[in-house]
């Protein structure tokens, strides 16, 4: 139970603050919706640390229900305050389960959720900031020069925590995993449209890393 707790408190917390800011007005729209993405996302790819893969499932199965309910009943403006059509928000806590439940190790976990809560959140602040006057369209959706190339930034130095701190076993792949993973894992981004993004990049990290320890067992 103390890991659950531990687990969940944090991103209640988040939840609440980020609609405190939303209704008083110091934080709208995107920006709200990204601080907890950001944060969230983040803490949760520790969550293998300190509890079980089941027991992150379950708790994704319940967050996917408090973000449905507040969609009905409009509590957590903060998060669903947004003008564009979307369904990150819900997408969100279903990788979350889908992760929790292909992922061969806390660290293939990890990598992806930061791809979901920390790359893919700060191209996202990063593009509505600075991305104004470089904007491109894909599939009818506005991306920006500035919010890609931030994507990739993360991504690759996600990847560089991975391999220095990760398991050594993975460092036979380096160059791959430092170059060619963070360029299509950022196309994977690009194509992504409505949120998509949310569920389609964190997996493809996971599949491609599931894919890699394969080969690292068949060969040694």
């Amino acid at each position: 139970m103390a890991d659950v707790i531990l687990g969940i408190s944090p991103v209640f917390l988040l939840l609440v603050m980020s609609e405190y800011l939303w209704r008083t007005k110091r934080l709208r729209g995107e920006r709200a919706r990204k601080l907890v993405h950001v944060a969230a996302g983040t803490f949760i790819a520790f969550w293998p640390w300190f509890m079980s893969f089941r027991t992150i499932q379950i708790l994704s199965m319940g967050m996917i229900a408090v973000i449905l309910l507040s969609r009905v009943l409009n509590i957590f403006q903060g998060i669903h305050g947004v003008r564009r059509r979307t369904v990150g928000d819900i997408l969100f806590p279903v990788t979350v389960a889908l992760i929790a439940s292909i992922a061969a190790s806390e660290w293939i976990f990890a990598v992806a959720m930061l791809h979901l809560g920390l790359a893919d959140g700060m191209a996202a602040v990063v593009g509505d900031r600075w991305g104004k006057n470089n904007r491109y369209k894909i599939f009818g959706e506005i991306k920006s020069v500035a919010g890609s190339l931030t994507f990739l930034s993360f991504s690759v130095l996600i990847m560089v925590g991975f391999v220095v701190f990760g398991p050594a076993v993975f460092r036979e792949f380096y160059w791959q995993l430092l170059i060619l993973l963070p360029l299509i894992a950022t196309c994977v981004e690009n194509l992504s449209i409505r949120g998509t993004d949310n569920i389609f990049v964190p997996l493809f990290v996971a599949m491609i890393l599931n894919q890699v320890a394969e080969l690292v067992m068949m060969l040694y």
